[in-house]
């Protein structure tokens, strides 16, 4: 007689019968780009109902470890202040024989070696290269990349050198002392126009990109020149961050801000910028690191808070930290991070246009 055994039924679920439809209106909600990569390595139709072009909406910082030798390691790892989450993305083996020269904060890594080979813009998501031809010109020291729809600028920062070098992605070419001759610190492309403050004489400058045409300068808002800096675009609106402290309180972790907004009409030839102090920048966020900064909605992410600034510091004792400031209160809070030093990076799948087409 035959004996038949009960069978159990698996109590595991079968992760690959999930609806596509399904997966696409979960993937909506992940507003993190770590949870989004591992939501698509559970398994392989997951992987494949939602490929990596279909990235969630979402554009909260993350941060990206720097590395400080020569050739780059086979992977990159990146900091998620959201989640507090660690993960990393490969990086190509053509690519690993260059320098790290740093991101562009819009989605792309500028690699290379310096001063006078090529160099390229890299995406990590999208694998996507651009590019760049020798700049030579030792005049230009190492130099900060800023992009705005088909240009490329240079941005050097050397005393009594030209400090701006222009690149078109059509035409693949370096146009050098085009936007002029400016000596800056901090700078920002924002619908064709380049805006950079001089440090040297504590102004600003908004120059149209395509001619080079200095469109105005913008007094200092202050008296005093300050030696901390940023401008930063926000929501449409121009922000210039000042430190108000001096070096020795900044290095000891004492921050005081002022927050200016600029007040421009560009279709009143009689309009005269300014520079119009602010208290509050309500849900918004800034985020500075080095000479650069970005901007975004704190109430899209979680664990961030609006009205602060993130300013990233080197300290001999602590490394690199992230310390979060109260524009309300002034209060300092430090933010633990798991590398040594970084930078922001700014995810995006945004393809360079290099055709010259609008």
């Amino acid at each position: 007689m035959a004996v038949i055994l009960n069978q159990k039924k698996s109590t595991c679920p079968d992760w690959d019968s999930v609806p596509p439809e399904l997966l696409y209106l979960i993937t909506r909600k992940l507003s993190d780009l770590p949870d989004f990569f591992n939501f698509r390595a559970v398994c392989r139709s997951w992987r494949s109902s939602v490929p990596i072009s279909d990235l969630p909406p979402q554009k909260c910082p993350l941060i990206l470890e720097e590395h400080d030798k020569l050739f780059l390691p086979d992977h990159l790892r990146f900091f998620s202040l959201s989640t507090g989450k660690v993960f990393m993305l490969p990086f190509p083996n053509q690519l690993m024989a260059q320098e790290w020269m740093g991101p562009t904060l819009d989605g792309y890594l500028h690699v290379g070696q310096y001063p006078r080979t090529n160099k390229w813009l890299f995406n990590p998501l999208t694998h996507h290269q651009v590019l760049l031809p020798s700049l030579d010109d030792s005049r230009l020291p190492r130099h900060l990349l800023q992009r705005s729809g088909d240009y490329v600028i240079s941005c050097g920062v050397g005393f009594d050198r030209p400090s701006l070098a222009l690149f078109r992605l059509s035409n693949k070419k370096w146009n050098i002392g085009k936007l002029g001759r400016h000596f800056t610190n901090t700078c920002i492309c924002v619908n064709g126009m380049f805006f950079s403050y001089d440090r040297l004489e504590g102004k600003t400058k908004i120059v149209e990109i395509a001619t080079g045409d200095l469109i105005s300068v913008v007094p200092s808002p202050m008296e005093e020149l300050q030696e901390f800096v940023w401008l930063v675009e926000s929501f449409g609106d121009i922000l210039m961050v000042v430190s108000l402290e001096s070096r020795t309180r900044t290095t000891n972790n004492h921050y005081d801000f002022g927050i200016y907004k600029l007040k421009v009409d560009f279709d009143n030839a009689n309009h005269n910028p300014c520079w119009v102090q602010t208290e509050s920048i309500g849900d918004r966020v800034l985020f500075i690191c080095g000479k650069t900064g970005i901007s975004f909605q704190a109430g899209q992410f979680h664990g961030m808070v609006g009205n602060c600034i993130y300013i990233k510091k080197l300290l001999a004792i602590d490394g690199s930290i992230i310390c979060r400031y109260s524009i309300e209160d002034g209060g300092i809070e430090k933010i633990p991070c798991p590398f040594n030093d970084w930078h922001i990076f700014v995810p995006s799948l945004q393809y360079l246009n290099t055709s010259g087409s609008e």
